[in-house]
């Protein structure tokens, strides 16, 4: 028995889908070994290999097939034929394997893991050796190593059920127990948590139960961390060990004590309970950060598979999120580079701050602090979104800013606004208040200024917004009252801005026939600022 042939040239590999999981697989950074490999018997063929790869001391035989027909008897040929002994032999002794363990992976590229029936090959699939894997799963692992790079190994490797390396070293972590079950608390190495750790989530109706990456908020996290914003997580990362990693005999009486654990340091020994975006976002900062930052740990030893999907619910369903007000409040006692949104979160905290001391909005404005009652005053978070989000500051074109560090205009301009709206359109209430200076009514009448200003830029409306506030006076009726006790979020702000505006130009067409609803329309009109080209150009 022989190789007739084979290609130990990772560029030269012809077949496009083949390439493609060998560049996939390169990525992970397995080791590549050959491809294309014909094995013969007596000068008949008894099969090929598409793929050889290795990792540690494991061996990986692959098969790729894009063709969708008779794809379940190729599988069943394929199988037989390699786990065969004598077949896998030819291949250890060519390039010098001996003892290193097998993994049969065969890749179906034409279909997705739910339409597919592989019931007729289930008896090679109950050998945890042998492994099918399906479009959607490279699917699956393309786009993660396009975002969280060569930590989806640990996540292949632990799909494919891969023997762990056990090894370990002795650290102190201080022991506890949560009811009856023993838990130790330490630091450890970022780079290094990164290596031993993978996350089992469910792909379909597997046994995993963390949920889909959420890639924008690795992104924003490693975006962090990167620029430095975020110094520390005080929330810890909650793992679970496959194996003991205590080394005491500590009974719940004698605890809280320091104890010594051996500490799993190779690939896919902890599994992670919570927190795996936090731990995911330093996986695209640079290896320097890795080894320069720590994270708190708390390790679980052979915690039930129950148990742990229960400790994974509670701690998701359960914890209360500090409040976003506080949280926009406590941005505004520190420096922030003009570049940030956190930057101009700050300068509209600072408005709010005006605006509750005095105006239509005095001490109307929640802001989360201590032993202050929200009741019915309108969120920080609100005055922020309402200056934020319709871009009357912005970092760009700040519809109501002269320069970015500019915060006298918007204040101006948003204690003018109030004041109108208190002014002309105090009968318009719901609950006894007015309407326009309530959390939703503001939201309509922000979008709605927001559009009168980009207009303004287009030179289709002249008039000020104090002579317009006096014309929705003229406008509303009980019919848009209905229409309002209906309008909550950003939707029904939208919505109904629309139906202000329609309504506006129908009562007053010579006034506002040029005004165009369509911020869309509106997205080429930008504000040009001097103070800002002096700045760039000096």
């Amino acid at each position: 028995m022989i190789i007739e042939s084979y290609n130990k040239d990772f560029t030269l590999i012809k077949d496009e889908h083949e390439k493609r999981i060998a560049k996939l697989l390169k990525n992970m950074d397995l080791n590549f070994l050959a491809s294309n490999l014909k094995i013969y018997d007596e000068g008949s063929e008894i099969g090929e290999v598409d793929l050889l790869y290795t990792f540690k001391e494991s061996l990986f035989l692959i098969e790729v097939t894009s063709k969708s027909k008779e794809v379940n008897k190729k599988a069943d040929f394929w199988f037989s034929r390699f786990n065969y002994e004598k077949n896998v032999n030819v291949i250890k002794k060519e390039f010098s394997i001996p003892y290193y363990k097998i993994k049969f992976i065969f890749l179906d590229l034409s279909h997705n893991s739910d339409n597919k029936d592989i019931k007729s090959i289930m008896h090679h699939l109950d050998k945890k050796d042998n492994i099918f894997l399906f479009k959607d799963d490279v699917q699956y692992f393309e786009k993660e190593i396009n975002q969280i790079g060569i930590l989806t190994r640990n996540d292949f490797l632990n799909l494919i059920k891969i023997e762990r390396e056990k090894k370990s070293k002795e650290i102190n972590a201080i022991k506890f127990y949560i009811k009856d079950t023993p838990a130790y608390s330490f630091i450890a190495r970022v780079d290094e948590l990164l290596e031993t750790c993978y996350i089992q989530r469910r792909y379909n109706n597997d046994e995993g139960y963390q949920r889909a990456l959420d890639y924008e908020r690795i992104r924003n996290i490693s975006d962090q961390i990167n620029k430095e914003k975020i110094i520390a997580f005080p929330n810890s990362i909650i793992v679970n060990s496959e194996r003991k990693i205590g080394m005491d005999q500590y009974t719940k009486e004698d605890c809280p004590k320091t104890s010594p654990i051996n500490l799993p340091i190779s690939y896919c020994e902890l599994k992670v309970v919570d927190g795996q975006h936090r731990l995911l976002g330093f996986s695209k900062v640079d290896q320097v950060i890795q080894k320069q930052s720590y994270l708190p740990v708390i390790a679980f030893e052979n915690l039930d598979k129950r148990d742990e999907i229960k400790m994974f619910v509670d701690i998701n369903s359960k914890q209360k999120r500090v409040d976003q007000n506080l949280v926009l409040y406590l941005k505004k006692s520190f420096e922030w580079n003009i570049s940030d949104k956190e930057y101009y979160e700050k300068r509209s905290v600072q408005i709010a701050e005006y605006l509750e001391k005095q105006g239509p909005l005095k001490n109307k404005i929640y802001f989360g602090r201590a032993r202050e009652e929200r009741k019915n005053k309108i969120t920080l978070s609100t005055i922020v979104t309402l200056l934020t989000g319709n871009r009357f500051i912005n970092k760009r074109y700040g519809l109501w800013q002269n320069y970015p560090e500019d915060i006298e205009t918007p204040l101006k301009n948003t204690s003018e606004l109030l004041n109108n709206i208190n002014l002309y359109l105090s009968s318009f209430k719901i609950n006894n208040i007015n309407f326009f200076l309530q959390n939703r009514g503001l939201r309509i009448m922000f979008r709605f200024i927001r559009i009168i200003e980009k207009n303004r830029l287009a030179d289709n409306i002249t008039i000020s917004n104090k002579e317009i506030i006096q014309d929705l006076n003229g406008i509303l009726d009980d019919d848009l009252t209905t229409l309002l006790s209906g309008s909550y979020g950003e939707g029904g702000a939208k919505a109904f801005t629309t139906i202000l505006i329609k309504k506006l130009i129908d009562n007053n067409k010579n006034k506002y026939k040029k005004l165009e609803i369509d911020l869309n329309k509106l997205k080429h009109i930008k504000k040009i600022n001097t103070e800002i080209t002096t700045i760039i150009y000096i």
